[in-house]
């Protein structure tokens, strides 16, 4: 199973797990908290998992790393700042506006700017209507970040 799969059906498992929760031990406003924040934060994991794994491949498709000048270990350990080295580097310039645009693509993914909205647009509701929870809504929001965490963490393991 690939990791977003399996991203995917883990942060579904723990949102039914937060619901069942929220319903046995609290009322429906911490239930509407926890669900807005929760499912919020996870489209936030996702879509910026999803815009830098794009923005990786395409990157790593379209630009080769420069091999000509091997940097040998004795040399990075004795001279790790490159002070003695006989190459000239020349300041770096500004970047220019295309420059920025093409490395700020993962920032500028449409995924990640709705995710946000998205997550803007429950807390406004969730003040708006005096439902508003902040310990459930910060407790949701802060558990889909751990949740990517563990299962990233456990997948990579199993790699190993």
């Amino acid at each position: 199973m690939t990791s977003i799969r399996k991203l995917l059906l883990t942060l579904f498992i723990v949102d039914i797990g937060i619901a069942i929760l929220a319903l046995s031990f609290f009322d429906k406003t911490v239930l509407l908290n926890m669900q807005i924040g929760f499912v919020s934060s996870s489209l936030v994991m996702i879509a910026s998992f999803l815009s830098y794994r794009r923005m990786v491949n395409t990157g790593v498709l379209y630009e080769t790393p420069d091999v000509n000048e091997p940097i040998d270990t004795i040399d990075k350990l004795e001279d790790p700042y490159d002070l003695y080295s006989e190459n000239i580097i020349e300041e770096e310039n500004k970047r220019s506006f295309p420059e920025l645009i093409k490395n700020s693509k993962a920032s500028l993914s449409i995924y990640r700017i709705l995710a946000y909205v998205i997550l803007v647009f429950g807390f406004f509701y969730l003040n708006r209507n005096a439902f508003l929870y902040l310990p459930a809504y910060l407790l949701a929001l802060g558990l889909a970040p751990i949740v990517l965490l563990v299962v990233l963490v456990k997948s990579k393991n199993e790699k190993d």
